[in-house]
């Protein structure tokens, strides 16, 4: 049930905007009665921040998924460029976005951190195995700012995908 709120909260944000939003106009969205949405948030403050952890969320299991299913690290970073999220929670982002760009900034920026860590995570041991040309850190930090980028500034997932690949090609030709 907290899931199913959480999901209608991110659409309700992205329709409404994060300063609009409404425990009833959540709870008419995922179909459940206001108080249930009580019962697990205690006001819109407390929901609001739960649904930016769900979409912080979203990116990490989605990389994480990738780190474990995909032995290539190219390949795995494609996929990752290419849906750094579920379509759901992507669309609801960029919908935001365009309602919302200071607060999407904001939450982007704020969350940096977190999506360098969850980078780390996924390209560690190929950075172990290898000498490439540029670190770790210096990588996915680069990676990280271009999911950012393009996130704010359009919806094209296949220019980030070149501009990460192009990355990771020119790292890996030496």
């Amino acid at each position: 049930m907290r899931m199913r709120i959480l999901q209608a909260g991110l659409r309700y944000v992205a329709m409404h905007g994060a300063s609009r939003i409404s425990m009833s106009g959540v709870a008419d969205m995922a179909n459940v009665a206001r108080g249930t949405v009580y019962r697990y948030f205690a006001n819109s403050d407390e929901l609001l921040d739960a649904v930016g952890e769900f979409v912080r969320a979203s990116f990490e299991t989605r990389i994480a998924a990738l780190a474990r299913a995909v032995p290539d690290p190219r390949e795995r970073l494609a996929q990752l460029l290419d849906e750094p999220v579920d379509d759901d929670t992507w669309g609801a982002v960029l919908r935001l976005r365009e309602f919302q760009p200071a607060f999407t900034l904001e939450f982007l920026t704020a969350h940096m951190p977190d999506y360098i860590k969850a980078c780390r995570r996924a390209f560690a041991a190929d950075f172990k195995k290898n000498d490439y040309g540029m670190t770790l850190d210096n990588f996915v930090k680069t990676i990280a700012r271009i999911l950012v980028t393009g996130t704010l500034l359009n919806d094209d997932r296949a220019m980030t995908r070149r501009l990460g690949l192009a990355l990771w090609d020119s790292i890996t030709a030496a």
